[in-house]
């Protein structure tokens, strides 16, 4: 994603890496307004270290040109959303986005094929199972996420990781679900990164809710953190039994999680 900017981090550059995921997210996406933490969570996804006050101050800079504006929306999320320049300028410089009307307002042409590419993708979706589930945050990513994830897949595990399943152009949101709703367990990496984070919230929300009193779904490892910051953060999650994961122990605890996922 955004390969012309990988090795750059000037103004302009900083500027337009949050307007290009705008972009990504708001036009491609279908969404209509895009929070700033959804903005930074893409871009954290795609190893684009820009901190939270970084992005926004970046998106009031784009407002103030007049590429995004913010949109105050009742009974759904309030964010920013692209200007008619902003899908110019956005759609030049990524390279187009499939299936995007010629007034670039967010709403994708209508076609059979399109359509069916959507039938496809969703019953493709729903048939989707996974061993597990691995909820981070984005810091936590490179010392100890992928190394887990790819320890589990290396042991034959179906494993729910976003840079194995998102692409660009997918739905965040439905692709999330989607493996919430299918996956036989859900590691939750807690870190101090982790809490406060709305994806990462979310997400252990979401594997929450299935749980029942004969289900225990989530498993959770402390990285870098002990049971005070977790019982401040989730007194709940503080009495689970959990593991302590670091940079040197990584496939001794991906081990000790497959023999709960075999049972």
């Amino acid at each position: 994603m955004f390969p012309e900017f990988a090795d750059q981090s000037d103004y302009d550059t900083q500027q337009d890496l949050v307007g290009l995921a705008v972009y990504w997210i708001s036009a491609c996406n279908g969404y209509g307004a895009v929070p700033i933490s959804e903005v930074h969570d893409i871009l954290t996804l795609y190893d684009f270290n820009l901190s939270d006050q970084t992005v926004a101050t970046r998106m009031q800079q784009l407002k103030d040109e007049g590429l995004v504006y913010y949109r105050e929306r009742s009974g759904t999320y309030s964010g920013f959303q692209l200007t008619i320049p902003g899908f110019e300028r956005y759609d030049e410089m990524s390279g187009g986005c499939p299936g995007m009307n010629e007034r670039g307002s967010g709403e994708p042409e209508e076609t059979v094929e399109g359509q069916e590419s959507r039938d496809n993708v969703g019953n493709e979706s729903a048939e989707n199972s996974y061993d597990v589930f691995i909820s981070h945050a984005g810091e936590d990513k490179d010392p100890v996420a992928r190394p887990l994830a790819n320890e589990l897949r290396d042991r034959g595990f179906d494993v729910w990781f976003d840079e194995f399943e998102l692409q660009i152009g997918n739905r965040l949101r439905r692709s999330i679900d989607d493996g919430l709703a299918n996956s036989n367990h859900g590691i939750i990496i807690l870190s101090e990164a982790y809490f406060g984070k709305q994806w990462p919230e979310e997400e252990l929300e979401g594997l929450m809710s299935r749980e029942n009193d004969n289900t225990d779904i989530i498993l959770p490892l402390w990285y870098g953190v002990g049971e005070q910051e977790v019982t401040e953060y989730s007194p709940m999650l503080s009495g689970r039994v959990a593991g302590v994961i670091d940079e040197d122990n990584v496939d001794r605890i991906a081990e000790s999680l497959s023999e709960i996922l075999r049972d």
